[in-house]
């Protein structure tokens, strides 16, 4: 056991640094990378009869991302982390250990998480029937009838603890995961699934 009531020791909370003999106004550190080591896609459609599928996954590989609302959340004592359930005496931390890791919400880099991701992005499955099938409906004027069903954003694999990879702000919220990889507190990508029903004459 430590304390986290005396500012001199905060048992477990990282340290920072500061050179108190030198102004650090002008002093930046860097704590990641935004952009991607690489990105990656791969898709593929198969066609059998009149049945079609098509699939696309893709990712990124490398950049990092700073998890804001994890951070607002030790404010809070609001994530599973603070959760001491099950855990065994020595193990056990006070809530004060997780508030004081929130930090007034200073720049901290037990928040800055890899943004590695692969998702599948989307699968579709239709079913058509040509001009030949439809020959007895409406005189022979229909030369193609297809029905289907698009979903987007349907799985995602990261060891990222937001709830999505892909985030970002400009600033007056205003997403952006290209220029600032900041989570905070923005809307996740919706899973989407939608019915497609096409009629060519």
């Amino acid at each position: 056991w430590g304390t986290t009531s005396d500012d001199g020791y905060k048992w477990g909370i990282p340290i920072k640094q500061v050179d108190k003999s030198a102004d650090q106004t002008g002093i930046f550190v860097n704590l990641g990378e935004t952009m991607p080591d690489f990105d990656i896609g791969i898709s593929n459609t198969v066609r059998f009869g009149g049945f079609e599928a098509y699939v696309l996954f893709d990712g990124q590989v490398g950049g990092n991302i700073y998890n804001n609302t994890n951070q607002w959340g030790l404010r809070e004592l609001k994530l599973g982390m603070v959760d001491q359930a099950g855990k065994s005496d020595g193990d056990k931390k006070p809530g004060l250990y997780y508030a004081n890791l929130y930090n007034v919400n200073a720049t901290n880099s037990h928040f800055v998480e890899d943004g590695t991701y692969f998702k599948l992005r989307e699968l579709s499955l239709k079913y058509s029937l040509n001009k030949n099938q439809l020959q007895n409906m409406l005189g022979g004027a229909l030369s193609k009838i297809s029905v289907g069903v698009i979903g987007r954003n349907l799985m995602t694999w990261t060891n990222y603890t937001g709830y999505d990879p892909e985030v970002g702000s400009t600033g007056f919220d205003l997403g952006s995961a290209a220029i600032a990889r900041y989570d905070g507190f923005g809307y996740p990508n919706f899973r989407t699934i939608t019915g497609v029903f096409e009629i060519e004459f």
